[in-house]
Formats: structure tokens, sequence, C-alpha cells
């Protein structure tokens, strides 16, 4: 069964109703993360890029790259936040602004992620709030 965090469904709530074009880029193949998804009640989000959609996955940027496409975003204006090393890759390698969340991640993978250097890093769901507004 698929729980999200405390505190995401709010999250996600409030960047809806501020208008922000959400989506998500996931290395799963789309049958599985759709209900992942519909499982957490994470949904509607504007783009879905799964593992499929893209010849080149994570770190490459191509899904990233293909979900800006999908939501006519500006990179200059986008975020992409993950909880892996090929997050943060894949999002410098597009250009955007990248992002780290680091509940539910092993504190053992931490190191490795902060050296990569991710512009934003998140430690509870309320840092992303404090540091977009």
């Amino acid at each position: 069964m698929v729980v999200p965090f405390n505190g995401i469904l709010n999250l996600l709530s409030y960047l809806r109703r501020k208008n922000f074009n959400l989506g998500i880029v996931t290395s799963l193949p789309s049958i599985y993360a759709i209900k992942e998804i519909k499982a957490a009640n994470l949904g509607p989000f504007r783009c879905l890029v799964c593992y499929h959609d893209t010849s080149l996955h994570k770190p490459y940027p191509q899904p990233i790259i293909k979900a800006l496409e999908k939501l006519d975003s500006n990179p200059n204006h986008t975020i992409y936040i993950g909880d892996q090393l090929a997050d943060i890759l894949a999002g410098k390698a597009a250009n955007v602004k990248t992002g780290i969340v680091l509940w539910g991640v092993l504190s053992k993978n931490w190191d490795l992620l902060l050296k990569a250097k991710p512009m934003f890093v998140f430690y509870e769901v309320n840092d992303i709030l404090n540091s977009l507004f």
C-alpha cells in the first residue's frame, strides 16, 4: 500500500491552488506509476513522464526535458525535486533548479546526495514551501 509522507497532500493542494504547473518524472513504467499515484491520492498532475517515454533515462536530462515540453515550462522557472542522485544529475543537465528531499532516504545516502550540490535541500515537507515563497 502506498502512503504519501506526512504533509505531501497538503503541499500539493496548496501548490495547485496557487496554479503551480505540477508534473511527475519517474523511472517507473507508467502502469505502476499510475497505480501508485492513484493509491496515494496524489493526482491530478498536468504531466507524467515514465520510463518508456524516453530512450534515455535519469541521470540523463531527457525525461525532464520531455516534461518541460509537455508542461510548456521554462527551465529557468522550474524546480525538479527528487530523492535520488540521478534526480539531481538529470535536473542539472536539463538546466532546471534542483531540490533533494532527505525524508525517507537512508541517512547513509545523504553525503552522496549533498555532494551533488542540489540548489535546495529539503529536510521536511514544509521546507519546500519556505523555499518557494
